[in-house]
């Protein structure tokens, strides 16, 4: 509930806030259990969260991502853009969309992670996929800014 409330626009379309008045804190805490236990299954813990209503794939990988960052990254508007050119469309109306939209992205930001020659940000100058993420995400609200190679 508290990345719903934490990631809610109410400009674009307040999505947050009506996951958030449309389900109860047992139902999402319920769905996120079972999505963690399914931690080490992308695609199953997606669909877990999907169980919760008006949940889509911006406010799910935004709970994968808090709950394991180092291996989920968020998926949102900003970092689709920049990977559209990747082959990254996805159908928010459609769950085999967002999932495989979503596992696509993931090996996106995996295949970014192996080329960084730099230290990350992390003990021991460690990389999470999160961080990843975070750079494409900074790297789209720039102007353009879009991949074209991976």
């Amino acid at each position: 509930m508290e990345i719903a409330e934490w990631g809610s626009d109410q400009k674009r379309h307040g999505l947050g806030t009506l996951i958030c008045v449309s389900n109860t804190e047992d139902k999402v805490s319920q769905a996120t259990k079972e999505a963690i236990k399914h931690i080490n299954n992308p695609r199953d813990a997606l669909l877990n969260l999907f169980s919760i209503k008006y949940m889509k794939l911006a406010y799910a990988s935004k709970t994968l991502r808090c709950v394991c960052p180092q291996s989920y990254p968020a998926c949102d508007v900003h970092t689709r853009k920049a990977c559209e050119d990747l082959g990254l469309n996805i159908d928010d109306n459609d769950v085999e969309s967002m999932v495989a939209g979503y596992l696509w992205f993931i090996e996106i930001c995996r295949r970014i992670m192996e080329r960084v020659k730099g230290q990350g940000p992390r003990p021991e100058g460690a990389w999470f996929i999160a961080d990843i993420e975070m750079a494409l995400f900074q790297f789209a609200r720039s102007a353009n800014g879009r991949l074209t190679a991976c």
